[in-house]
């Protein structure tokens, strides 16, 4: 058995983390890429990972996790998490011409991750986005003290999926919220800092009133 570390977002605390077999459960591209370090971080602490995507999905499982193709519901999902110490959730819609195409996997998959795990006795680690959160006022960085208020749909579609998981009984969670994910294979954030770093020395810079 394997002993990570994470910091319990409800009270600041790092806490040990005990992990023999770790369920990561992504479909998505970017979620992919998490998905590929976290395991590699695992991997190298002695952990079982296994992958959990959807039949239907196109993404396959990060090199040396046991694959399982499963639909996103409670009752599939509950056997996928037998055994498994920590599932990590992963998985979200991102891009959507509707707004209620979000809440199909980031609230309604993100409720039935939630239900089996607790089912499986597992703890769950929901990575859920900044979004959710919002913008921080002009004044000062946001705090978690903050009340949340996204102003994108996919913000309140990570909002309403964290509800969900707070909401589930007897359910043992922590919730993340990282900001934009980009790097090596990313083909929607990545092309946007590199244009931003190309074009770095061509931003407009206006002149300052004379004092004199």
């Amino acid at each position: 058995m394997a002993t990570a570390h994470q910091v319990d977002a409800r009270d600041g605390s790092v806490v040990p983390l005990a992990v023999d077999t770790l369920c990561l459960h992504s479909d998505t591209a970017g979620a992919d890429r998490l998905a590929i370090r976290v395991r590699a971080a695992l991997d190298a602490a002695g952990a079982t990972v296994r992958a959990i995507v959807r039949p239907e999905s196109q993404q396959t499982a990060p090199e040396g996790s046991t694959a399982l193709r499963v639909p996103l519901n409670a009752a599939a999902l509950r056997p996928a998490f037998a055994g498994a110490s920590v599932v990590v959730h992963l998985a979200g819609v991102v891009e959507s011409v509707r707004a209620g195409g979000y809440a199909a996997v980031n609230v309604t998959g993100t409720e039935a991750v939630a239900r089996a795990a607790r089912e499986a006795g597992a703890r769950l680690v929901h990575i859920s986005s900044l979004a959710a959160a919002g913008p921080a006022p002009a004044t000062a960085p946001r705090s978690e003290d903050l009340p949340p208020n996204p102003i994108t749909d996919y913000g309140r579609s990570k909002l309403a999926g964290e509800r969900a998981v707070a909401e589930v009984e007897g359910l043992d969670w922590t919730i993340l919220r990282p900001g934009a994910v980009y790097g090596p294979g990313d083909r929607a954030l990545l092309p946007d800092r590199k244009s931003t770093r190309l074009n770095s020395s061509h931003i407009p810079l206006s002149r300052m009133p004379s004092s004199a």
